[in-house]
């Protein structure tokens, strides 16, 4: 027989329980109600605020002020039969006791009922809790899940914050706060439909238990003011339209939205105030018929804070791509032991995205640094994601965006981006094998022109890669990414012409001349010594052919060294103008292309030439040479030979010189006119910051 409940008011707890109209009203406690006071809520032991409700509790006080249906309870099952597509209730309490469970029957999967709460003290929701659409909880003071807490829905909206009818009623999920407001935590089981939402948005958000929304999305957002879009593919776009202060959203527990999204934030209050995203439990959000998961953790960009730890999974190992992970925040650290993969063993790995203010990568596993990654974790997720490290700048400059590499990362597999805002700097190696690629953006915080960022490698330092087009550059947020051709071999003699383009004596060809390309590895070039001989008896050999040539060969490309080293290079052409590894390089007109040389060594060996002969470029016009050195030895039986650069020029009248920046060389250099250490000639050009050890020159 279905009863119908009301309120009294105890003397011992001072608080409105649900009791059946057939109980007293003399404001005595039954005694059935003594006996489940004994049963406390000691899933509230860490701190969360919530009193003891009865294991039989269920919702009182309800008023129906739109829409229309039916409340049928019988003993501690409650029942709302929602007739209209749309219901809006308002309830003085909304308990789900232990041993209660309350049903919602509803039209259909896309109906909704806004259900609004007065009570003072949190909602605590320790049953079952089922329905078919969408409902939504707002209660200002808070919500709690219980640990044995079981919540079946279409679709869920936890709220502390506030929502106007009639925004609800047209359709407009704009929440916001009035006054203090509570927080939403979530210890219990949480299921939504496949397609279904569940939201909570609050100062404070946690999930400690575990909230499933298979095709669909998960919303866990700290704020004060927030909209939703419904798109009505299971998916939600949302914006905070107002900060809290200390705002938190923070996952303990497992939160999976497989084929969906998953998204936590904070937004903070203001420039004073901080938020914060944390993760230390499990979130899962797997690629399933094709559809690729998404998870996003982001805090404020300002004075956010995201900590990144347990494990994030968008892979796919069923088929298909991997999905997109995203961690962003003021600061972002990730800590030892963090797991994150968007592996697809049958299809192409996704992407993990760290954004945030100026970040560096440290020695160990865990970050080092305000924010920041350590090598061997960020190693160790380049084996199952393509990972993109960006930064970005604060108004007050503080921090500059820049990307700091300070020791070794090895991978043999994915993509390693790193864009920077401004700078990136590398302090120790990056050790790329297998299949690995790296793309380096730089100066993203301004557009292309007159953009001066870069990327710099310290003394010593070197980027290894393999072979092929494995390396990319794009400086300026509206450049045009360039690939270079990655080299880690010396080549054969017939490269220079029939052979291998994609040698170091294979650059010398024409259609390299204007190519991009860099050095993957060190070069051993001592086999040059017995190249290109004359067929003599006793013969003599020619060794390397010079990469580009007078008058019209000249390279106009680029070339980078990445801090490697070509080692014993022989070149002897003792009546040829234009001799050095680089013969000619310089402009194009036509194509308004500068060559431009950097991070190389040329370590031992013999030049010969008659003019303009060096160890680097015979001849610089208008290209620039910069981080390089050279240790062998060069000979001239002409004019304008030098260390470095034979001749360096800067061309049409009016044009801007060749400069060499933060170069050097040893070693003995020999000539009969205009002979210098680094440079034999400089014409309308100026040497910058040079580092010219001193070499013997005759």
């Amino acid at each position: 027989m279905n009863r119908i409940f009301s309120l009294i008011c105890t003397e011992i707890k001072e608080r409105l329980i649900v009791v059946s109209k057939k109980r007293k009203r003399d404001g005595k406690l039954p005694s059935f109600l003594l006996r489940s006071l004994a049963v406390l809520t000691a899933q509230f032991a860490g701190g969360v605020p919530a009193y003891a409700i009865d294991s039989g509790a269920l919702p009182s006080g309800c008023k129906i002020t739109y829409g229309s249906g039916s409340i049928a309870t019988s003993g501690s099952q409650m029942t709302v039969n929602q007739s209209s597509q749309q219901l809006i209730a308002n309830w003085n309490s909304f308990n789900i006791g232990s041993n209660a469970a309350v049903r919602f029957n509803q039209p259909n999967t896309t109906s909704a009922a806004l259900n609004r709460i007065t009570d003072q003290n949190p909602t605590q929701i320790m049953g079952s809790l089922s329905l078919n659409g969408q409902v939504y909880l707002l209660n200002p003071s808070g919500i709690i899940f219980g640990k044995i807490a079981r919540v079946d829905v279409g679709g869920l909206v936890a709220t502390s914050l506030n929502m106007l009818d009639s925004d609800f009623l047209a359709g407009k999920n704009w929440f916001t706060a009035n006054g203090n407001a509570g927080s939403i935590i979530n210890q219990g089981a949480i299921s939504a439909t496949n397609g279904g939402v569940v939201a909570f948005i609050a100062p404070k958000v946690t999930n400690e238990g575990r909230i499933t929304a298979n095709s669909g999305s998960v919303l866990l957002s700290a704020s004060n003011q927030v909209s939703l879009d419904f798109t009505g593919d299971g998916l939600i776009s949302y914006t905070v339209d107002q900060g809290a202060v200390d705002a938190l959203a923070e996952n303990n527990g497992l939160i999976k939205a497989d084929g969906g999204v998953v998204v936590m934030s904070a937004k903070a209050a203001d420039a004073l105030r901080t938020a914060t995203v944390t993760n230390t439990g499990v979130i899962e959000a797997r690629t399933i018929h094709n559809q690729s998961g998404r998870i996003l953790l982001l805090s404020d960009m300002q004075n956010g804070d995201t900590s990144v730890a347990g494990t994030l999974d968008a892979s796919a190992p069923n088929g298909g791509n991997g999905g997109l992970i995203e961690t962003s925040g003021g600061r972002v650290t990730v800590s030892d032991g963090t797991k994150v993969t968007t592996l697809a063993p049958r299809g192409q790995s996704g992407t993990w995205l760290l954004d945030s203010t100026d970040f560096t990568i440290s020695s160990g596993s865990a970050s080092l640094t305000s924010s920041g990654i350590g090598a061997t974790t960020l190693s160790t997720a380049l084996g199952s994601n393509n990972v993109t490290i960006a930064t970005s700048s604060t108004p007050t400059g503080s921090n500059l965006g820049d990307i700091n590499v300070n020791a070794a990362v090895s991978w043999t597999a994915n993509t390693l981006t790193l864009s920077a805002f401004n700078d990136i700097y590398f302090n120790a190696n990056l050790n790329g094998s297998g299949t690995a690629t790296l793309a380096l953006n730089f100066g993203q915080g301004s557009q292309a022109a007159c953009n001066t960022s870069t990327y710099t490698l310290a003394s010593g330092v070197q980027v290894n890669l393999p072979a092929r087009q494995n390396f990319s550059t794009k400086q300026g947020s509206d450049g045009t990414p360039i690939m270079y051709t990655v080299i880690t071999s010396l080549g054969s003699p017939d490269d220079a012409t029939t052979g291998s383009n994609q040698t170091l004596q294979g650059m010398a060809r024409t259609e390299n001349l204007s190519g991009y390309f860099v050095l993957g590895s060190n070069i051993d070039a001592t086999p040059t010594a017995t190249w290109n001989s004359d067929g003599q008896s006793s013969p003599s050999y020619s060794g390397f052919m010079p990469i580009g040539s007078w008058p019209d060969n000249r390279f106009i490309g680029n070339f980078d060294g990445l801090g490697h080293t070509i080692n014993g290079i022989t070149i002897n052409r003792p009546s040829t103008d234009y001799v050095g590894l680089f013969g000619y390089t310089g402009y194009n007109i036509y194509t308004t292309l500068n060559s431009a040389i950097t991070n190389v060594g040329i370590n031992g060996g013999n030049i010969t030439g008659q003019k303009y002969v060096c160890g680097l470029v015979g001849e610089s016009t208008e290209g620039t040479i910069t981080n390089s050195y050279t240790t062998g030895n060069v000979t001239g039986n002409g004019n304008d030979v030098g260390g470095l650069s034979g001749f360096n020029y800067g061309g049409l009248p009016g044009s801007t010189p060749s400069p060499i920046t933060n170069c050097y060389t040893t070693g003995t250099v020999t000539g009969t006119g205009h002979v210098g250490g680094l440079v034999g000639v400089t014409a309308m050009a100026t040497l910058v910051s040079l580092l010219i050890a001193m070499p013997r020159v005759t």
